[in-house]
């Protein structure tokens, strides 16, 4: 699945390019602004907190990467994948994304 989802891509090193131009292969230019949105307040928020704000911003741009699974099919990877489905995510596969 992971070679299907990254063929034709080039990814350079830099999370921020690399999610951009995986999101926008897939044709989800919205989910790339969202992430770059949230990316941008974590880091805000986490040096407000004082935390590492690289890893915030990492969580930011990584957490709606999965959105390129279609929903359909997202239980069935997640158990490919070795990822615990709970009921709740079974009954409604969208959550499954967090993970």
């Amino acid at each position: 699945m992971l070679d299907t989802l990254t063929k034709g891509i080039v990814f350079t090193g830099d999370l921020a390019a690399d999610v951009t131009a995986f999101l926008h292969h897939h044709n989800y230019p919205h989910t790339a602004e969202h992430c770059r949105d949230v990316a941008a307040e974590a880091r805000r928020v986490a040096l407000k907190m004082g935390v590492n704000p690289d890893q915030a911003e990492t969580g930011g741009w990584l957490h709606d990467v999965s959105a390129v699974i279609p929903t359909a099919e997202r239980t069935i990877i997640a158990e490919q994948w070795g990822l615990e489905v709970l009921p709740e995510e079974a009954a409604f596969p969208m959550i499954i994304h967090q993970k």
